[in-house]
């Protein structure tokens, strides 16, 4: 009499993911198991434990999406959705530094072709496969616990959230249309669009916070880190505004104000004008400086020249203290205006800065 085989060996019709088991499977076949596996809800992200809570759970939530008629939509508790996510992390913190110092330092030179405008097309190739994908991922509802896989709900809450417009207009590409018409000045003035791309950095910070979750770093180096690349990004796009700020002026009218502190740099290497540019930004941040601008002396000087004379009805006690009062007014008021007021705005941000992370 035959024997039955045990019922451990016999050959069960799905797997762990809950796909099925294909039989003599080619390789294209076995390419896109692999894939819709990696496109499942994993076991491996920590969130899980939050959202499932057992194995039970999970399988459910894997049979769930297997047998859903949005079987090709992407977890968002996937390895395929981490994988995305860390890559976007690293693809914005390039955007995040080169194209604030790309606008602001070499303004020129922006549809030419170089290493950081090649390696900025890069990133924004990145960026459009990330619009497309976010139609094909799912969300979470916190609220409920549950993550959404309807492509079309999916769709809608990407179109009518915050960021679907500004990952348009700043992923398009000009940077490609301007190395074939380096010379266009609607592709120029269109470059600047990607600066909306900053919008993106509180996803950024979710981004880098799920990834260093999702390895399981300690959560005193992980707030570390992160407010170490806070700190730093935020200084890099204060330090790219100060130097832009006095040359919009000079974009418009085509003539730099000659009070402006810009004036001494305009002949220096790039990294320069960023690196004094850098230490001037700093210094407000910590209200180190003033408002006034750096050749405010000279400024004086100037008004104080072609300052008419106070009339001598004034107590002679009150009326030195008057007159240079008076100068320092005038030359405030003959300094760039938008110049002072990107120093007010840097202080005050300084003081921002300041209260909030005495604040963590």
């Amino acid at each position: 009499m035959k024997t039955m085989p045990h019922i451990c060996t016999i050959e069960k019709p799905n797997s762990g993911s809950c796909l099925p088991l294909l039989q003599h499977p080619n390789w294209w076949q076995r390419t896109s198991r692999n894939l819709r596996k990696h496109i499942l809800v994993s076991d491996r992200d920590p969130r899980i434990i939050e959202y499932y809570r057992t194995t039970t759970g999970l399988m459910n939530e894997k049979r769930r999406q297997v047998e859903s008629s949005h079987y090709y939509m992407i977890h968002p508790f996937s390895d395929f959705t981490n994988v995305h996510e860390a890559v976007m992390t690293l693809v914005f913190l390039i955007c995040f530094i080169l194209i604030p110092f790309i606008d602001a330092y070499k303004r020129e030179h922006i549809l030419h072709l170089s290493s950081q405008n090649i390696l900025l097309s890069l990133a924004n190739i990145f960026c459009i496969l990330d619009i497309i994908l976010r139609f094909f991922t799912g969300y979470v509802e916190d609220k409920l616990k549950i993550a959404i896989l309807d492509q079309g709900k999916v769709a809608r809450h990407y179109i009518l959230g915050p960021y679907f417009v500004c990952d348009v207009i700043s992923s398009l590409p000009t940077d490609i249309v301007g190395y074939i018409y380096p010379q266009s000045k609607v592709i120029y003035t269109a470059h600047f669009l990607r600066l909306f791309k900053l919008i993106r950095f509180s996803t950024f910070l979710k981004n880098f916070e799920k990834t260093t979750f999702f390895i399981r770093w300690n959560n005193t180096i992980l707030r570390s880190v992160q407010y170490m690349l806070v700190v730093i990004i935020v200084v890099h796009w204060i330090t790219c505004a100060n130097f832009f700020v006095p040359h919009i002026r000079s974009m418009l009218t085509g003539e730099t104000h000659q009070f402006s502190w810009t004036l001494k740099l305009e002949d220096e290497h790039e990294m320069k004008q960023y690196l004094l540019t850098f230490f001037r930004t700093a210094g407000l941040l910590l209200c180190a400086l003033s408002y006034q601008p750096d050749n405010f002396a000279e400024v004086a000087k100037m008004v104080e020249e072609s300052t008419t004379p106070i009339p001598k009805k004034l107590p002679s006690e009150i009326e030195p203290f008057v007159e240079i009062s008076e100068i320092y007014i005038s030359a405030l008021f003959s300094s760039p205006f938008e110049e002072v007021l990107m120093d007010l705005i840097t202080i005050i941000l300084g003081k921002i800065l300041t209260c909030a992370f005495a604040g963590e």
